[in-house]
């Protein structure tokens, strides 16, 4: 079970590091009420995926996203732990983050064996002002998941994951900075 501990402390210590990273805004008493640094002008969108080193060796990540002029890019993982700050270049933009995975070539499990099904996520999203500041309401989300299944499962279940992503999230900013959930 050293595996279950170590992705939790993996799993906090990313969150901690996402939290701290995270630029939110207070408004002073002297601020005025039409200032421009209250204006949304750009989103961003904080985004960490976590799994174990088990899960590598069995299977291909792949996280497309929407890239600062609202492309879709993709990165293949090569370590357990991924972290991506998107800063859109301006409004209405699109972000978003979608994880999906392939079972690798040539991989055999023997037919006893119990394999740990686990993974995490977490995402922050805001309209900001010129200052990288953020406005409007906080979009944040999470989920840990933890299984395990058989090793004569594992095909099936990399068959099923790899027609639909293993997570999806998405947000459409409008002129404005209002956020409403997007689309892939």
């Amino acid at each position: 079970m050293k595996t279950k501990q170590l992705f939790r402390m993996m799993t906090m210590a990313l969150c901690v590091m996402l939290m701290s990273g995270i630029m939110t805004s207070c408004k002073d008493k002297n601020d005025s009420e039409n200032s421009s640094s209250d204006k949304a002008t750009a989103a961003f969108m904080q985004f960490s995926f976590a799994t174990t080193d088990e899960m590598m060796q069995i299977f291909d990540f792949n996280v497309e996203y929407y890239d600062e002029n609202g492309s879709l890019k993709n990165d293949k993982l090569t370590e357990a732990a991924w972290s991506k700050r998107i800063n859109s270049s301006s409004l209405p933009a699109k972000l978003g983050f979608r994880v999906k995975l392939e079972m690798k070539k040539n991989v055999s499990l023997p037919g006893d064996k119990k394999v740990l099904i686990s993974y995490s996520h977490s995402y922050t999203s805001s309209a900001m002002d010129a200052d990288h500041k953020a406005v409007g309401d906080l979009k944040r989300g999470s989920s840990d998941v933890e299984s395990e299944i058989k090793s004569t499962q594992v095909e099936g279940w990399a068959k099923e994951h790899a027609a639909k992503p293993l997570i999806q999230v998405a947000f459409d900013y409008d002129a404005n900075g209002n956020a409403s959930n997007g689309q892939w």
